[in-house]
């Protein structure tokens, strides 16, 4: 009984086996200019630890794959490899660039609170003399709403109604506009008449 599983494996390993075909269908004859360039490619085989044979082939591959020549298992794990390196790369860039808008963004924010806090400070002080900045996107909201009711300027200029500071520099500012008859009350907001 064992035997005959035996010769049954057998069998089914013989049917399963491609036939290879032989060397002489295989083969092809590289002549070289001269023994020390035979000598030259069978050392850099050897330092890459495959034979020669192996070593010629895969530098032929290569090259016929980059010019679309041909596309092998061999030409197409190298793409693969380097197409996952470039992957890998790109990764390790995108990685440092997402850090350093990530420096950039906070340090904006920051310089963003001082020009605000400066120009708030400006109108705050009764005693400032000089030219007062108003904020321009204020000035740019009521132009272009033409009339805005007076509890949406806070929201479109982003000020929190906590801001204690922020929120009494833009009162400032509209008293000023209203004084220069830039803008007028107009339905329980401001019209612009600049």
């Amino acid at each position: 009984m064992a035997s005959q599983k035996r010769t049954q494996v057998k069998q089914q390993k013989k049917r399963g086996r491609k036939k290879k075909a032989p060397k002489n269908q295989r083969a092809v004859w590289v002549w070289l200019d001269t023994p020390q360039m035979v000598d030259e490619w069978k050392k850099s085989a050897k330092e890459s630890n495959v034979p020669t044979s192996t070593f010629v082939k895969e530098i032929v591959e290569k090259h016929l794959a980059s010019q679309g020549a041909i596309t092998t298992r061999s030409a197409l794990e190298y793409k693969l490899k380097d197409a996952v390196q470039r992957v890998r790369d790109l990764r390790n860039e995108n990685l440092e660039l997402n850090k350093k808008l990530e420096r950039m963004n906070t340090l904006l924010d920051r310089y963003e609170e001082q020009i605000k806090k400066s120009q708030n400070d400006r109108f705050l002080d009764d005693e400032f003399t000089g030219i007062r900045d108003f904020r321009q996107e204020l000035v740019d909201l009521l132009k272009e709403k033409h009339q805005i009711k007076e509890e949406k300027i806070l929201d479109f200029l982003h000020i929190r109604p906590g801001d204690g500071k922020g929120v009494k520099a833009i009162g400032k500012q509209i008293e000023i506009l209203l004084e220069y008859g830039l803008i007028i009350r107009y339905k329980g907001g401001y019209l612009w008449k600049g």
